[in-house]
């Protein structure tokens, strides 16, 4: 059963399993769906809520929460206890950190924190064993925690338009990663490193300032789409230099 205003969700009570609470212009989360405790899908987007209560944590079955376009400054700790959360959504919120206990979230696979004002992650972080897609474009992140290398099932990657001064070098680490998109100004050039990533299919390098590529991406046997927007790559030159890989997308 699926419910879209707060009437129906507290005359549904625990028969509930999806509620949608989109662009209705709430300030808070109604305690009118306490007794929802066996919701699986929660959609609060688009409102102007600033803050979950604790009991959110009731909702021991949620498997997604839906969070993006409210004013909210910080999750609490409760959000934590979530134990069987797959999907986080909290994009264009006015979030500047994570929780410490953030690792908690065992099942998380796919966590969107774009359009945020995060500038680093919790060592926790790291604990995420699950997550397969994290998208932090627009965000403020410069640093990652140690041992990000730890997220073995991360196949998604976007850190497009960030406040990072160099590549991040963990990210050649990551044995199952697919895709990436990581752009900054800062950013003056790419590590030899970057050939370890062996899974690496799609790659998109856009504002960076790098004049060269290193030898290293002709490791990249599995590299189909390169995408070089906005850098100091002369197009001819670099061509030349990426003929070997089997690339079927180049845009430069």
């Amino acid at each position: 059963m699926d419910a879209t205003n707060l009437r129906d969700a507290k005359k549904a009570g625990a028969e509930l399993i999806e509620l949608y609470l989109d662009r209705k212009r709430y300030k808070s989360l109604s305690d009118k769906i306490k007794d929802c405790i066996n919701l699986e899908i929660l959609s609060l987007q688009e409102n102007k809520i600033t803050e979950l209560p604790d009991w959110i944590s009731d909702f021991s079955k949620l498997e997604e929460l839906y969070l993006g376009g409210n004013p909210l400054e910080q999750l609490p700790d409760a959000c934590c206890k979530l134990e069987n959360l797959r999907i986080l959504s909290c994009g264009g919120t006015s979030l500047k950190e994570l929780p410490e206990n953030i690792g908690n979230l065992k099942k998380l696979e796919i966590l969107s924190l774009e359009s945020t004002a995060i500038q680093n992650l919790p060592e926790s972080f790291c604990n995420l064993s699950k997550l397969r897609r994290l998208t932090m474009t627009y965000s403020k992140i410069e640093i990652l925690p140690p041992n990000f290398e730890q997220l073995e099932n991360l196949e998604e990657l976007s850190f497009s338009m960030t406040g990072f001064t160099e590549f991040p070098k963990e990210l050649c680490k990551l044995p199952n990663l697919k895709r990436l998109s990581i752009s900054s100004p800062k950013i003056e050039q790419l590590p030899e490193e970057i050939g370890e990533m062996d899974s690496l299919i799609e790659l998109t390098l856009s504002g960076c300032h790098i004049s060269a590529l290193p030898k290293g991406i002709l490791k990249l046997k599995n590299l189909r789409d390169l995408a070089l927007y906005n850098t100091k790559l002369d197009p001819k030159t670099t061509k030349e230099f990426l003929s070997p890989l089997n690339i079927s997308d180049l845009i430069i």
